[in-house]
Formats: structure tokens, sequence, C-alpha cells
């Protein structure tokens, strides 16, 4: 069984491509989360300058108070150049776009997403490359190191899996990932996220296997 990631209630700030990802945490008061944001950034504004950031807040529920309470004490003030929100949580999303902010997911997958229904990719995914859906996805092929698969579906690998997968991506515990050949350091579900895996560890490691959250965490089932 996967022991499930211990919630991290540090802010981080990362690195990816042109962008810095700001990654707040789902838990805890919020004026404690954003003086940590500011203390993160402080450190590194002699490298932020306007360089564009995602600025990412998990499965964390905003209302409108919150989301101005963000705008008015952390990204005005430090004028931070936010190019893109991203939430797991699906009522913020709703929220976010009612309100007119560019949201993440949505600039990845424009044009690629067809709403509830099954999407099929009939390749193999690589370093680099990412696929975002709205349903179910089912992957023809490997999903190689450095490459993405966020669905707010299950997620089914007729192949290797070694890169990140994200069943249940709007924040859906009841999803499960189905690969034929499991060689991953990590795989989330909803909104819990695997603890590192070595391969040394893990009986199961390049087998077929179905993984899915049972009693609040991770469950493999090996398949014959």
């Amino acid at each position: 069984m996967l022991q499930e990631k211990a919630n991290d209630d540090m802010v981080t700030l990362k690195g990816q491509g042109s962008l810095l990802r700001l990654l707040l945490p789902s838990n805890g008061p919020l004026e404690i989360v954003l003086s940590q944001a500011k203390q993160a950034l402080d450190k590194a504004s002699s490298m932020i300058g306007d360089i564009g950031i995602v600025l990412e807040t998990g499965c964390r529920r905003l209302d409108g108070i919150s989301v101005v309470r963000i705008l008015e004490d952390l990204i005005w003030p430090m004028s931070l150049n936010v190019k893109y929100w991203k939430s797991e949580d699906r009522e913020t999303t709703v929220l976010l776009k009612r309100s007119g902010f560019s949201l993440e997911d949505d600039e990845v997958s424009s044009g690629n997403l067809c709403t509830g229904e099954p999407l099929v990719v009939d390749r193999s995914l690589r370093s680099g490359q990412k696929v975002v859906h709205d349903g179910d996805v089912l992957i023809l092929g490997s999903v190689h190191d450095g490459s993405e698969v966020l669905a707010s579906g299950n997620i089914c690998v007729f192949g290797k899996l070694q890169g990140l997968v994200h069943a249940g991506s709007q924040g859906d515990d009841r999803r499960f990932i189905a690969v034929d050949s499991f060689m991953a350091r990590q795989v989330r579900i909803g909104c819990r996220v695997s603890n590192e895996m070595a391969q040394s560890e893990q009986r199961w490691w390049g087998r077929p296997v179905i993984i899915s959250i049972e009693r609040g965490s991770f469950l493999v089932t090996e398949r014959d």
C-alpha cells in the first residue's frame, strides 16, 4: 500500500521553463500562508523581476473575500506578474473563471478538451508533453518520465507509467489509475499525493496495477 504524503504546510516557489510556480499549501489559516509566501518571494526577489508566475492554491476552497485578500495582501503589494491561477477545487475554479482570471489548465488544454467524453491518445507521451482532459483518459502507449496526464476522471495507461498522472484532478478521490507497467515515482488522485516510491521497496514495480483511494489512503491492487 502506498502511504499518503504528509500535508505540506510550507509555501513552495520553484521554476518551470519560463515561469515561476508559487504553490500555496491547501491547509492552514490564509493569513499565515500569505505571510509565508511574502517571505519566500522576498528571498527570491532578485531573481523574480517581471517573470510570469503561476499561482497554485491546491485544494484550498477560496471564496470572493479570500481571492480579494490574496490580491490585496500579496499580488498587488509585491507587483507580481501572475499569468495563470491553478486550483484543484472545483468551486474555486468556477469562481476564478467567472471572475475573469486566466487558468493554466484552460491555456494548456485549449482545443484538446472534450468535456465529459473519454479521450483516447493513440501514442506514447514524451518528456515535456502534457494532456489535460475533463473526463476519462486512455493512453494507448507509455507515459514517459517528464510527461503529464491530468484527468477529471480515471486514467488508463496501456504501457509503462513513468511520468506524472493525476486522476480526479478536480478533487474527486473516487477515481482510479490503471497501468500495464507501473514505474512512476509519484501519483495523484483527487487532492491526495502519494509519497515518492523507491523501486526496490515495491514488489509490484513494473507490473500491471490499479491504484485507488480506500479509507483515505492509496491502495495498489495487482492485476493478473
